[in-house]
């Protein structure tokens, strides 16, 4: 894995494959940012697209993108100590859009998510399919959850409402982050998707208590990784469609990212059914990788619920 010193977080960390454009910016961006400050700056870039309206094919939007890309990686550098977020008291969901600017959906935002799900209204319009295998794939794990990464060429995706979704990760919470009509579940898992239009749609899954969970024991197995390390490339292949509910009922609402920047204009499907996982596997999952690593839900305001069947 290439590394380099990324000018916007002031560390050493994973370098991007390739310039994210062609040109002179694009190869400084490559020479000089991270693959995880670029993530940032396209999840901000998604959140200025939604709240300001913008079109892409107008110049003037472009060029206001342009001055927001520049300001963002090399603007006011963002201090780790000040905003890094985490789920203690101190930088945890209540103060996340206090720690930045750059966060401040996570308090003003009124489509954010988490949410209980009740009140639900049927909606026959919606339809989803499901296109996933087998395929090798990278697990990683940090202070916020445990990750499960998917090459591109895997071509895991879904087709909602026509429009094709791309898998780009799972991750896990524990306890569950939605409520359904009041439950908490004791686990979750968001299934991450991106349209070639940088659209993001988020299937979640409740995990309840019950039988073992034969995808989640592969996984488990490897925490914790060798000292030091934090991922694994996984020798051999899984599915994931081991963790969507046989029945395919399924809520869904117009939401935010559960993590900061709580980036709005994120679909959302949830679905009824929930998976099983052994009592033993949350265990494990709550003393080695993380407990309570959930946002508290958040007001539904006017927004829809429907419910699909």
């Amino acid at each position: 894995m290439k590394t380099i010193f990324c000018q916007k977080l002031e560390r050493e960390l994973e370098a991007l494959e390739e310039p994210p454009f062609p040109g002179a910016l694009g190869e400084k961006i490559y020479q000089h940012i991270s693959k995880e400050a670029w993530n940032m700056w396209i999840n901000y870039q998604t959140m200025l697209i939604n709240e300001y309206q913008l079109n892409m094919m107008d110049l003037k939007d472009r060029e206001f993108i342009h001055e927001q890309l520049e300001k963002f990686l090399w603007g006011e550098k963002m201090k780790i100590d000040k905003n890094h977020w985490d789920y203690s008291k101190e930088k945890g969901p209540n103060c996340w859009g206090d720690l930045s600017d750059e966060f401040k959906l996570c308090k003003m935002g009124e489509k954010q998510s988490p949410i209980n799900i009740k009140n639900a209204k049927e909606d026959i319009q919606n339809h989803l399919e499901i296109f996933y295998k087998k395929f090798p794939l990278k697990i990683k794990y940090n202070e916020h959850s445990l990750y499960v990464h998917f090459d591109e060429k895997s071509d895991e995706h879904i087709i909602f409402n026509q429009e094709k979704y791309n898998l780009i990760q799972l991750h896990f919470h524990a306890p569950s982050e939605h409520w359904l009509k009041d439950k908490v579940f004791p686990m979750e898992v968001h299934f991450v998707h991106k349209s070639t239009e940088n659209k993001l749609l988020v299937i979640g899954v409740f995990i309840d208590e019950g039988e073992q969970s034969d995808y989640l024991e592969k996984l488990f197995k490897h925490i914790p990784f060798k000292k030091g390390e934090k991922s694994f490339d996984y020798q051999g292949a899984l599915n994931p469609i081991e963790l969507i509910p046989s029945e395919k009922t399924f809520y869904y609402y117009s939401g935010s990212l559960t993590t900061p920047p709580c980036s709005e204009e994120v679909n959302w499907i949830v679905m009824d059914q929930p998976i099983t996982a052994s009592k033993a596997q949350i265990k494990t999952f709550k003393e080695k990788v993380i407990d309570k690593n959930i946002r508290p839900v958040q007001e539904i305001y006017d927004r829809k619920i429907t419910i699909t069947k």
